[in-house]
């Protein structure tokens, strides 16, 4: 793989971590509320 591919996949694989983490901390937060 060349070294643009790397770097979207990573890209695009911490966006979605990152959204994913803000949406268990907001589920969590209601469900505790």
């Amino acid at each position: 793989m060349n070294k643009n591919c790397m770097d979207d996949f990573h890209a695009i694989s911490y966006k979605e971590g990152m959204i994913f983490m803000t949406e268990k901390l907001f589920y969590e937060n209601n469900y505790v509320t």
